[in-house]
């Protein structure tokens, strides 16, 4: 018999259970694979899709677990502050590309949402193209600024309403007021309600969480990739390494920036995620623009260029 949301009913024992299942899954994948996300890809890839949509459900609840009891990276405070004009709390005009699937972003950008924190406010202001849903934010390509999440989000939304409903359903559980045991019983609750008992069925929560090499949503967002980056000039790589595992989209990226003069790689290790670069345009036998390493991390690199 399922729960309500909000009840307590046999807490301790149930989520218990479902918390270590989920600790212990995702902690198992870690040691046998170089990344979960690759382990995701093996189950896509052998056509394992009931074990692929449950992974990740297990991936989500565990984001919103660790983001809900651990502060988010300062770094997006500073870089936020740094770039949003402060008469018109708008944006300069950028792309960016996120491969993470995490809300840090936008739990930083939530401090500047004055009434009623709500993710698809949140969304709405950042511009955010999410590959699992072109429904969700109200996405406008023409607009200068645009955050676009080629992984989707981990996080759920009810599944009952129309599509037009559900920007207004998500499930804002990282700014909900619920705390402790409350807030784990209703998100293990959503948890359990968006299982897929089989692949054809369609559980009351749906998780947004699409990996970028999952063909759900791939055209999609292939296509506004190429809309926004195609005048570009100038790119800030900060902290990615280019795993083989994204090379097609990696390489879709690159292809679509012709114009593109200057790189910026920020990363401790930026010599070599700069060789990965370099082998990127070698593949696509395209011209190498200007790379250029930033070793200091401290905070997200803004260059010049941007004025």
């Amino acid at each position: 018999m399922q729960r309500e949301i909000g009840s307590m009913k046999d807490f301790g024992e149930d989520n218990k259970k479902i918390i270590k299942e989920i600790l212990q899954s995702i902690l198992n994948v870690s040691k046998e694979f170089p990344t979960i996300d690759t382990y995701a890809k093996m189950l896509y890839t052998t056509k394992q899709f009931e074990k692929y949509e449950q992974f990740k459900e297990q991936i989500a609840l565990f984001f919103l677990i660790w983001q809900r009891s651990h502060k988010h990276d300062i770094r997006y405070d500073a870089f936020i502050a740094s770039l949003i004009d402060a008469e018109t709390a708008e944006f300069p005009p950028m792309t960016i590309l996120s491969w993470n699937y995490d809300m840090q972003f936008e739990m930083s950008y939530s401090k500047y949402i004055t009434e009623g924190k709500a993710l698809w406010k949140i969304w709405d202001k950042l511009n955010v193209c999410c590959k699992s849903n072109g429904s969700l934010p109200k996405y406008d390509v023409q607009q200068p600024f645009a955050f676009i999440k080629l992984n989707g989000s981990a996080m759920f939304h009810t599944s009952e309403q129309d599509n037009s409903s559900l920007r207004y359903t998500l499930q804002d559980v990282l700014w909900s007021s619920t705390e402790g045991e409350q807030f784990i019983c209703d998100i293990c609750t959503i948890y359990e309600n968006a299982q897929h008992k089989n692949i054809y069925s369609i559980p009351k929560y749906v998780n947004e969480l699409s990996y970028a090499w999952d063909d759900f949503g791939r055209d999609y967002i292939k296509q506004n990739i190429e809309q926004r980056v195609e005048d570009c000039e100038t790119l800030v790589i900060i902290g990615y390494s280019f795993p083989y595992v994204n090379r097609e989209i990696d390489r879709h990226v690159f292809s679509s920036m012709p114009n593109l003069k200057t790189i910026y790689v920020q990363d401790k290790d930026a010599t070599n995620v700069s060789e990965r670069v370099t082998a990127i345009y070698e593949y696509l036998k395209m011209r190498v623009p200007r790379i250029i390493p930033k070793t200091d991390v401290g905070q997200f690199f803004i260059p010049n260029e941007l004025g």
